[in-house]
């Protein structure tokens, strides 16, 4: 053991000469056995003394320690390698591929709930009322009685068949859908007039709320309003009574089905055949029930009773307690109410009846004796098991809309012919009404109507009376009764058997088709993301009349609101802006965000909900606001559900709460509130922050909403912020800081000089960052003030102008050029007259460059004016010439001016002479030479350019350059008709040679004696010709550098020619074999830029040419040829090719591009055609 502490120290990696740690620090280690050494009961000794543990077996700490340590260094050697895995890194791989199907499953049923969700939509807007819609109007029909009682229900339903069979289509819609077409007119007239009046008060309400009046005043305005809301619909539903009553006549067969509509006589109550004269006569002489006997009075009532109850004012809810589960939660089956609440008791008969069938049909519903037992959180998680739930083995397992789908139609079908059983006799009493009402009236009539005019009996009495008097009648009335009965079961078997076999074929279709289903499919959840899901209420009345579309002319209505009006609005493309303000009126007044108050029922559920969170029941609270919410939801209501799940730490569902509270009123600062304070508490500050900067942008500036938003996002905008924010300017060097703003542009720094007084008071107080006043392309007009400011801040040190939209152009350029060493001054849309700006020149002392944009065309005489004022110091010069007389040539010399830039507008003279014809073209220099002398008055000019902008004819005259030998850069674009006309000089570097003319110039370089004119241009470095439809081998005579250069020519003057670094060739005719005998020329062996935009059809052909004779090549530039991928390849091959242009070429493809790119290749690629493009998808 002399070793041990010498070999330790080789195997921990220790120094010899480093002393060890004797300390026993009693820590209970891990053995190599496996068991823990405790050192209680341990022998704590000093070193060299022998250690147990609790066992009595000897240990070691400082070996134990030692392998610990080697074992760790082993796994992690290990694991580094890949050999093995950390048990915990392997355990997360496997919960987050859980993670992943989980995800991925949920996704799926997710998308097949949304599915059946559409279906359940396009079977209960479409299918459902369409299929048992003859079936109803054969129930009310045999309710007043219409078909004589002896004859048989099957003979009834066999001419119905023999009049659909034969009858056309005049019988097909009497048969099938009588009373339609008036309906859906009542239906599109009432939506608008509902929607005006609620757009009307609405308008007034947000004008009340703007006023700043007392709250006592202002709650009495609002009443009023409310009240004049609820008397405007009680006007549109009495002037609408007339198209029920009539749609309602052709239902139970009285009128007939054509006319479709009834005339408009009868709409008008001064009309003697109008609806008013008859039908508010009253049907009983009763004092006490004259007043609503009248047809008209009980249509109304059953249409305001309908609306009532669904807003909650009177509702059957708060007549029971009983609560119907619905197919899409949690099962929670009630227990049996007493005999004190006789509604409910009915209703939970009707309930168990209908739990028996489905049952019995396999749809399995959970006693209410394991329902508490349940998780209740999953909003669409039922729970399967036994026959009768009594064992409680239960099963889990996800429930969609589309699996359950017959079922609920199934269950919904019962649940209508028990309630229509239930209400038969108040439907028995409308119906009759109408029938004798319609009967006695001057409308016409059908002829079962007038056969059965004389026993139709009475809306209050009827069979009952007759019967007390005759006993035949006990026969007629069990006989129709009979005929009753056998309609609703017919009205349930076939509504149930289509639906449910329609439901099954879709759900196979959905399930099985895959692809043939996939147009449906989308059409569906496209109808279903655009309307608001229905909730399945509960209310006897509301369920009824839902059910039961023929005789009920309010819950269609309602429907037809929520559903199918929104679908249509969001699937139509309505092309004119007409037409979208029609619809956009209707979805503003359809959508329910728009109702200003809340319900009775609505305010209890509430107030219930507020209750119980002030209690800390929130589980309890969530279920009153999820009643409330689905009833009309509203941004008050869905803050509170988050402020519930907020409570239970349920932050993503408070998150979602807000955000629709968001997108159900953007304009409402509650939800924005709640979405910050639930985005804080999951520390996402920075997300919070820009939810509130939103809400500030969208919420109207008024209201102590919107202040206490903007107080929220101070505060976590202070919170945000560094913990010591200072001033850039106040700390960086004055050097440094007027370098970093030497970067910017002028009206950046003018921008930037509005964050702060400080950086205003900086930046007018360092006159080198007002060198250049660059006022150029201003928003509005440029006040005369800040130019004052501008040369006092400058200091003598304001060199540069650029000058546009000011208003006083005079006095700003006078001010200028008498108080600053203007040395540069471009001139923009200033209006200036000619005289004044030659007058305001002449006080120019250091101008070096002149420019004269386009708004500040001058003539050839203010031309040579101005040329004649700054002859001493003019270095750069370019205007833009206004062609209203002939083109003077300078006629001053310019000892400095090397620049020289004259653009022709093209407008025709204003003053011709008469001799001249009035449709001449005026061009300059007609008939004689174009700048003659130029070399006597510009000796030193460097650079030329004249374009041409709207060229009127061919130009004769004739361009004469040989005698500058200082000129380098020329650019030209003149109609030139021949390469005759123009003579560069030998000293050219840059050429750029623009043929204007629109016409094929393929003789450009022949003369009249068929002579070819070649350009003595040896020094030649750029050139870029654009001449259309000249053969691209006829650019060799600009590159011959000699026009006598041939074969017999010494090498030493073929070698002293320079080589082009640049060639651009544009709408040129181009072939392969000529492209390629052009560049394999000696000049262009070095040439580094290719740009070719041919007018012929170039394919792939040319990258062979390119690639083989230019070497050294590093941009190209191919648009709007007919180049593929496989020409991209080519140029790419064995290439030192760096930058690669290929717009508009249509044959390309997007992913040779990215080859391309993928090889380090730098490609500018855009389409800028309409056929080829399209619109840009944002995501």
């Amino acid at each position: 053991m002399g070793r041990r502490e010498y070999l330790s120290r080789l195997a921990l990696g220790r120094s010899p000469f480093e002393t060890i740690d004797r300390r026993n620090d009693g820590s209970s280690k891990q053995a190599d056995d496996g068991e823990s050494t405790e050192t209680e009961g341990s022998v704590q000794s000093m070193h060299g003394t022998q250690q147990y543990n609790s066992k009595g077996r000897p240990i070691n700490p400082t070996t134990d320690l030692r392998n610990a340590e080697m074992r760790t260094a082993q796994n992690s050697v290990l694991e580094l390698v890949g050999v093995v895995e950390r048990r915990e890194r392997s355990e997360h791989s496997s919960e987050m591929k859980f993670r992943y199907i989980h995800h991925a499953r949920q996704t799926v049923l997710a998308a097949e709930h949304e599915t059946g969700e559409g279906i359940e939509s396009l079977i209960q807007l479409l299918i459902a009322p369409l299929t048992t819609w003859w079936s109803d109007c054969l129930i009310q029909r045999c309710l007043i009685g219409l078909y004589p009682a002896e004859e048989p229900f099957a003979s009834i339903v066999s001419s119905m068949w023999q009049t659909l069979r034969i009858g056309g289509f005049k019988g097909t819609y009497s048969v099938l859908v009588p009373g339609l077409i008036p309906y859906v007119t009542y239906v599109i007239a009432r939506m608008c007039s509902e929607a005006l009046a609620e757009d009307v008060i609405r308008r007034l309400s947000e004008r009340v709320l703007r006023q700043t009046l007392p709250i006592r005043h202002r709650k009495r305005m609002l009443h009023f309003l409310e009240l004049t809301e609820a008397g405007l619909r009680l006007l549109i539903d009495g002037a609408l009574l007339p198209m029920v009553y009539y749609a309602t006549a052709q239902q139970i067969g009285i009128a007939p089905a054509y006319p479709l509509l009834p005339p408009l006589q009868y709409h008008l109550p001064w009309s003697p055949n109008s609806f008013h004269a008859f039908g508010w006569k009253p049907l009983i002489g009763l004092p006490l029930l004259r007043s609503i006997s009248s047809p008209a009075a009980l249509i109304l009532g059953q249409t305001l009773l309908h609306i009532e109850s669904e807003e909650g004012i009177i509702s059957s809810t708060d007549l029971t307690t009983f609560r119907r589960p619905s197919f899409g939660e949690l099962p929670d089956v009630p227990k049996t109410p007493t005999i004190k609440d006789p509604l409910g008791w009915i209703l939970f008969q009707t309930y168990g009846l209908r739990r028996k069938v489905v049952e019995w049909c396999g749809w399995t519903i959970v006693p209410s004796a394991n329902a508490p037992s349940l998780d209740a959180k999953h909003e669409i998680d039922v729970l399967d098991g036994n026959g009768d739930g009594t064992d409680g083995n239960l099963r889990r397992h996800r429930s969609t809309a589309l699996a359950r789908l017959p079922a609920q139609h199934l269950a919904a079908h019962i649940d209508s012919f028990l309630e229509r059983l239930v209400l038969l006799p108040f439907e028995c009493i409308v119906l009759r009404a109408v029938a004798v009402s319609c009967s006695n009236s001057s409308l016409p009539k059908t002829l079962e109507a007038l056969a059965a005019t004389p026993t139709l009996p009475g809306p209050f009495g009827g069979w009952i009376s007759q019967a007390l008097h005759s006993r035949s009648t006990i026969a007629s009335v069990s006989a129709q009764a009979n005929k009753v009965g056998l309609g609703l079961i017919l009205r349930l078997t076939m509504g149930t058997l289509l639906c449910t076999g329609v439901a099954k074929g879709i759900c196979w279709i959905v399930t099985i088709g895959g692809a043939e289903a996939t147009l449906a499919t989308s059409c569906i959840l496209r109808i279903r993301l655009s309307i608001r899901k229905i909730r399945i209420s509960s209310i006897v009345t509301s369920q009824t009349f839902a059910a039961v579309p023929p005789q009920s002319f309010s819950a269609y209505p309602s429907l037809f609101r929520r559903r199918l009006l929104p679908a249509l609005v969001t699937a139509l493309a309505v092309p004119t802006s007409r037409g979208r303000d029609l619809f956009a009126l209707l979805s503003h007044a359809l959508d329910p965000r728009c109702a200003a108050r809340m319900n009775r029922v609505q305010e209890g559920l509430q107030r219930e909900g507020k209750s119980c969170y002030k209690r800390g029941d929130y589980k309890t609270a969530i279920g009153h606001f999820d009643r409330a919410i689905g009833r009309a939801p509203s941004v008050q209501l869905l803050d509170n559900r988050a402020a519930c799940h907020e409570k239970l730490n349920d932050l993503p569902a408070a998150l979602k709460d807000a955000k629709r509270a968001i997108q159900f009123q953007n304009e409402d600062p509650t939800g924005y509130l709640r979405a910050g304070k639930v985005l804080f508490r999951m520390e996402k500050q920075s997300v919070a922050l820009e939810i509130y900067a939103h809400g500030l942008k969208k919420v109207k500036h008024i209201g102590q909403g919107y202040e206490l938003l903007r107080k929220v996002h101070g505060e976590l905008t202070t919170q945000l912020a560094p913990p010591t924010s200072v001033d850039p300017l106040t700390v960086l060097p004055r050097e440094l800081a007027e370098l970093i703003l030497g970067y910017l542009s002028f009206q950046q720094r003018i921008a930037i000089s509005r964050v702060s007084k400080q950086w205003s008071d900086f930046i007018r107080s360092s006159p080198d960052l007002w060198q250049h006043l660059d006022l150029s392309n201003p928003k509005r007009k440029v006040k005369t003030a800040f130019v004052s400011k501008a040369i006092n801040t400058a200091r003598q040190k304001l060199t540069a102008a650029t000058l546009s939209s000011l208003h006083d152009f005079d006095k700003v350029l006078h001010a200028l050029l008498r108080h600053c060493p203007i040395e540069q001054l471009t001139l923009c849309d200033t209006g200036l007259q000619s005289q004044n700006l030659v007058e305001a020149l002449k006080k120019s002392k250091h101008l070096k460059s002149l420019r004269l944009d386009r708004g500040t065309e001058i003539g050839p005489t203010t031309f040579a004016q101005v040329i004649q004022v700054c002859a001493s110091t003019l270095e750069n010069f370019q205007c833009t010439l206004a062609r209203n007389e002939e083109f003077v040539s300078i006629c001053t010399k310019c000892e400095r001016l090397n620049t020289l830039k004259v653009t022709l507008t093209g407008d025709v003279s204003r003053h011709r002479t008469g001799r001249a014809p009035p449709i001449a073209p005026v061009a300059p220099g007609l008939g004689g030479e174009l700048l003659p002398n130029l070399h006597e008055f510009t000796p030193n000019l460097q650079s030329l350019t004249i374009h041409d902008k709207k060229p009127r004819s061919l130009l004769h005259s004739v361009l004469d350059l040989r005698n500058l030998g200082g000129l380098e850069r020329l650019d030209l674009e003149l109609p030139f008709d021949s390469a005759h006309q123009l003579v560069p000089p030998p000293s050219l570097v840059h050429l750029r040679f623009v043929n204007t003319l629109n016409t094929g110039c393929a003789n450009f370089f022949k003369d009249s004696n068929f002579n070819y004119r070649k350009f003595s241009l040896p020094q030649l470095q750029s050139l870029e010709v654009a001449v259309p439809w000249l053969d691209v081998k006829l650019i060799d005579f600009f590159l011959s550098g000699y026009p006598e250069l041939n074969a017999s020519t010494p090498r030493e003057a073929r070698e002293s020619l320079s080589k082009l670094k640049e060639l651009n060739l544009y709408a040129l005719s181009v072939s392969p074999d000529g492209l390629g005998a052009l560049l394999s020329l000696p000049r262009l062996k070095q040439l580094l830029k290719l740009g070719l935009r041919p007018s012929s059809v170039c394919d792939d052909n040319i990258a062979d040419a390119i690639t083989e004779t230019l070497p050294s090549l590093h941009t190209v530039d191919l648009s709007g040829t007919d180049i593929t991928g496989v020409g991209v390849k080519k140029l790419l091959r064995d290439s030192n090719l760096k930058n690669l242009v290929v717009n508009d070429c249509r044959y390309l493809g997007s992913d040779a591009v990215a080859w391309a790119r993928e090889h380090g290749v730098k490609v500018a690629y855009k389409m800028s055609s309409s056929e080829t493009g399209g619109k840009k998808v944002r995501y």
